[in-house]
């Protein structure tokens, strides 16, 4: 995440935005799909959702207006 946000040197248009987004919220339903009673799954799927969210957030600061 870190690599494509410096390479794009801040400036992302809205399409990629949107590209981005649509990626992440795909990844964050896939992990909904994902029920387990066993700790250490939710911990992983915990760990991967906020990794998803922590996506959104920088790209959207990145998005040129």
């Amino acid at each position: 995440v870190l690599c494509y946000v410096t390479l794009c040197a801040g400036h992302i248009t809205h399409k990629q935005l949107l590209e981005v987004n649509e990626l992440a919220m795909r990844v964050l339903l896939a992990l909904d799909e994902c029920a387990s009673p066993r700790a250490e799954l939710k911990a992983v799927r915990k760990r991967l959702t906020n990794r998803a969210l922590s996506l959104q957030d920088q790209v959207s600061c990145c998005a040129v207006a």
